[in-house]
């Protein structure tokens, strides 16, 4: 990067980036959700991508499913992050979770462009892995790598859930966060160890603290350090949620539907961004989308009824 591209960078508020990339998450989900829809009567390893573990598409139960799941997951997490001081486990799952979430994207673009899927496959897993493994001499892939991985699977699984059990899945994912965050607050938890540890599990933007500056911040606790810390991370959950309803949605609301949810979500996160910089404080991220969600399927209803 140049440093007068970098110099301009600079300049721009790290909430407004995470904006950008936050909208190209939900464009790069949406597109891709959008062509697995499109040609999955043509294409029949689309639908080998759905993930409906114990029931037929479209039904609750799979979200009910998928929220217990979370909640196992978090419990495994938080005892992982006591007992296990180390880094390469964490490392060797932000490789495997990049690679296979990524290559979704991939997969569905070389497809739809005429690509054997056999090798589509291949040649997505391949780029899903390098991209990966890059992040470690390429630093600005941390942000990429969260980006397509959230988009990937936000749109597997709005094609997968469907319209109705994807706004049940994400109203619930909703009321874990806000009790992950002010309740247990173990989300705190899980937040300084993958920031600590630099992982794709986050978008991050702003000047990361040099060692000594983090030996002397890690002496306080976590929520008074991001006051002294000028960098602003969104988790990638927050970026997947979006996408699975935009997504979702396409079918039963049509473009006009998923692009007023895209437009309502980002204007969601902006206003929490505004307020998150006078706070400087954690707060739970989904609410807030989840929010701007609902009322992009409200506007988008009142617009089909009035044309």
């Amino acid at each position: 990067m140049s440093n007068s591209l970098r110099n301009l960078f600079e300049k721009i508020p790290p909430g407004y980036i995470i904006i950008m990339l936050f909208l190209t998450t939900q464009i790069i989900g949406f597109i891709t959700g959008m062509l697995i829809i499109n040609h999955s009567r043509t294409i029949h390893e689309f639908n080998e991508l759905a993930v409906t573990p114990i029931a037929e598409k479209g039904s609750i139960w799979n979200s009910l499913f998928f929220i217990g799941y979370i909640l196992i997951m978090a419990i495994i997490i938080y005892f992982g992050i006591r007992i296990y001081k180390g880094v390469m486990l964490f490392k060797g799952l932000e490789i495997f979770v990049v690679m296979f979430a990524s290559s979704i994207v991939f997969f569905v673009i070389l497809t739809v462009l005429g690509i054997n899927p056999n090798v589509s496959m291949c040649v997505s897993l391949l780029i899903g892995f390098l991209l990966a493994v890059g992040k470690s001499w390429v630093s600005p892939l941390r942000n990429v790598n969260a980006v397509l991985s959230s988009a990937g699977v936000g749109a597997l699984f709005g094609f997968s859930l469907g319209f109705v059990p994807a706004i049940i899945f994400a109203v619930l994912l909703s009321v874990y966060d806000y009790i992950a965050v002010f309740k247990t607050k173990h989300m705190i938890k899980f937040a300084e160890r993958f920031t600590k540890q630099d992982l794709s599990f986050t978008i991050a933007v702003g000047p990361k603290p040099s060692r000594e500056e983090m030996e002397r911040l890690e002496k306080l606790p976590f929520e008074k350090r991001i006051k002294k810390i000028k960098r602003t991370e969104l988790g990638t959950g927050d970026l997947v949620v979006p996408v699975m309803i935009s997504v979702s949605a396409y079918p039963v609301l049509g473009l006009m539907g998923s692009v007023c949810i895209i437009i309502c979500t980002t204007l969601a996160l902006y206003l929490l961004m505004r307020y998150m910089t006078k706070k400087k404080q954690v707060l739970p991220a989904l609410p807030p989308l989840m929010a701007g969600a609902l009322i992009g399927i409200i506007i988008s209803w009142m617009l089909n009824f009035c044309l």
